[in-house]
């Protein structure tokens, strides 16, 4: 099965993948595309737009809500929910790739001593913190949701906050996760138990991708704001990752598609540049 990364759940998985290849993707020292780290920019930056722009039209909404008559506020308030309810989804699950890939991507500088991907991943981490409280805020303080819709929301934020210290396991040994983590206490105790546990390696984490698709499709719409922005997000982060790292059959053959297509752009870019420098 080829995975749709245009749905947010799915990204979940994606950082999940890129922690568990992380270590040999670090040591690997084969560098990081330069036009892979300008599409996750671009791309997470047109997606930070467009949930910016969906929470300003929720806001205007929650101020009618407030202030308008009693019937027309009921009928506001669900029409809010349904519209919401992707966003959050989306902004919540996404956050645990942002943050896995901000870890990989401040611990290559890091080693190589650079500065080539930090700024850029921390930038869109720092983006997409703000667009999480912004909408907890909004979801919390404003748009006066029923408990049963708040207790589902704080659910889906426990979720993504618990996996992302579960996928950090992976790399704790290796980076310096204690900023872009929840509870680093969580994130240890995880990575202990794969140390300890059998069976490992492949088999282990197949069992925590089975657990990980149960958790994100329960009670999840199945909807994406934004599905472009999220698909060209996965191409740059597994753009980056080479066919010694990876297997490029299966299930993630479109990683070393992706591969190809960002090496011939910075082929492509090398060139032009040559060519410039020439005439």
């Amino acid at each position: 099965m080829v995975q749709d990364f245009r749905q947010a759940n799915v990204l979940v998985e994606l950082a999940s993948l890129v922690a568990y290849h992380g270590d040999a993707f670090l040591r690997a020292n084969s560098g990081i595309s330069r036009s892979g780290v300008d599409a996750y920019w671009c791309a997470s930056r047109n997606r930070l737009d467009a949930w910016s722009l969906a929470m300003k039209r929720l806001e205007t909404t929650a101020r009618e809500i407030a202030y308008g008559k009693p019937d027309r506020a009921d009928r506001l308030r669900a029409e809010a929910w349904e519209n919401i309810k992707p966003l959050i989804e989306e902004i919540l699950a996404s956050e645990v790739l942002t943050r896995t890939w901000a870890v990989i991507g401040c611990e290559l500088d890091r080693r190589n001593e650079t500065e080539d991907v930090e700024s850029f991943v921390r930038s869109i981490l720092v983006g997409h913190l703000e667009a999480r409280h912004r909408l907890l805020r909004l979801v919390f303080n404003k748009l006066q949701l029923t408990e049963k819709q708040l207790r589902h929301v704080d659910q889906i934020r426990r979720r993504a906050e618990r996996w992302t210290d579960v996928i950090l396991g992976y790399l704790v040994s290796s980076c310096r996760v204690e900023e872009f983590s929840f509870d680093i206490n969580r994130v240890v105790d995880f990575s202990q138990s794969l140390q300890s546990q059998q069976p490992s390696g492949e088999q282990t984490r197949s069992l925590l991708l089975v657990s990980l698709r149960s958790s994100f499709a329960d009670g999840f719409t199945g909807k994406c704001p934004n599905p472009q922005s999220s698909e060209k997000i996965a191409e740059a982060i597994l753009a980056s990752f080479g066919s010694d790292i990876m297997d490029c059959t299966g299930e993630y053959q479109q990683l070393w598609e992706a591969r190809l297509k960002q090496a011939a752009r910075d082929t492509q870019g090398m060139i032009d540049c040559l060519a410039a420098e020439h005439n």
